[in-house]
């Protein structure tokens, strides 16, 4: 999570604010604190054209935006 914390602001990466490993009986959750988007998630994006689907042009625009 240090790792995380130090990471260089981005306008394509969702802010990292703080975060916990908690145990449980079977193992570890990871709890994270990351900037609100109100945009809604990748998938709540694929729910929305699942019908529609993309177009290629779409498709080469969200790629270049997520290797910037």
């Amino acid at each position: 999570m240090d790792i995380l914390k130090k990471l260089p602001p981005s306008e394509n990466i969702m802010k990292f604010y703080d975060g916990q490993i908690v145990p449980m009986e079977d193992g570890c959750i990871a709890i994270f604190m990351l900037e609100f988007c109100s945009g809604g998630s990748i998938f709540d994006l694929m729910v929305r054209n699942e019908k529609t689907g993309f177009s290629e042009s779409q498709v080469i625009s969200m790629i270049k935006e997520i290797a910037k």
